[in-house]
């Protein structure tokens, strides 16, 4: 979810809200630590009333992905979660801060802290990144494809761009007695023919990089390498294969576009690899803690 100018409006209810809650919190726990002369822990009425808050907060935040497998009991829209999940997912890191009274204590609480403190900056930079990582894919990709079927729509342009080149040259040239040999595998009259000459660019660069899970290694893969080799290639064909060319070079840069695509849906997702496992492991350890306290206060 987008927090920026635009979407502000939608945001600033939740921020004052967030502001005033952190604010008022500190300003109690504050007080009542100035009386007793210390800074508080859990154990104090406002440590135990923020770790508790801040308990539900984190349960709460985990439950944004169970809702997403319960959408049919419209419990709220999507966008009011997302919402509830930043902002309040925010609020609990001051909360705890105050709870622990700015000190870890034992080895579990300094884990449980630790766990926290990660989800919290994993939370954060998945936030940022998806402010800035959509904006740079529409930059950086003309024309975005569905990130499940990029595999299907590549062998789909080989394919085409396979036929054109075929029906440019000739089934002579390409595939002789029904033997499917390209270029390279025929006589030397017909293979250094300039039709010849496109059939063994496409076959040796173009369909392997259209193809390959490894199109980096290509040297097409980069644009100004791959300008270069277009450009060489015209100069040695005729001027009416030209068009195909064309289409061949941009095939290659839909190749391009979809690798960035790629590319940045890796990163504008990873995080969530971190970020989820760590928060049922904070689940966990803070039910853990909160058994443990209950315990030692009855």
């Amino acid at each position: 979810m987008l927090v920026n100018r635009q979407s502000w409006r939608q945001h600033r209810a939740w921020f004052w809200f967030v502001l005033t809650v952190a604010l008022v919190s500190a300003a109690w726990y504050c007080y009542e630590s100035r009386l007793a002369n210390r800074w508080l822990g859990g154990g104090s009425r406002p440590g135990f009333a923020l770790g508790s808050a801040g308990a539900a907060i984190i349960v709460f935040e985990l439950m944004l992905w169970p809702r997403k497998w319960l959408r049919r009991w419209r419990l709220g829209s999507a966008a009011l979660w997302m919402k509830a999940h930043i902002w309040l997912g925010l609020l609990g890191l001051p909360l705890v801060v105050l709870h622990t009274g700015f000190r870890f204590g034992s080895a579990f609480n300094t884990l449980l802290m630790s766990v926290f403190l990660a989800v919290m900056a994993s939370g954060i930079a998945g936030l940022l990144l998806q402010q800035f990582l959509p904006r740079r894919l529409t930059e950086l990709v003309s024309d975005e494809l569905i990130h499940s079927q990029i595999g299907h729509c590549l062998r789909s342009i080989y394919g085409d761009s396979r036929r054109l080149v075929t029906s440019t040259v000739g089934e002579a040239v390409v595939a002789p007695a029904g033997t499917g040999a390209w270029a390279h595998d025929q006589p030397a009259e017909i293979a250094d023919a300039k039709p010849a000459r496109l059939v063994r660019f496409f076959e040796e660069q173009v369909g392997p990089y259209l193809l390959s899970s490894g199109s980096a290694q290509s040297p097409l893969s980069s644009s100004t390498n791959a300008a270069a080799m277009f450009r060489d290639l015209r100069a040695t064909l005729r001027e009416e294969d030209s068009p195909v060319v064309k289409v061949l070079e941009a095939a290659c840069d839909q190749r391009r576009q979809c690798d960035r695509q790629q590319r940045l849906f890796f990163w504008l997702h990873s995080w969530l690899w971190i970020h989820l496992p760590l928060s049922v492991a904070l689940v966990v350890l803070t039910s853990v803690h909160v058994w443990v306290s209950l315990r030692y206060w009855y």
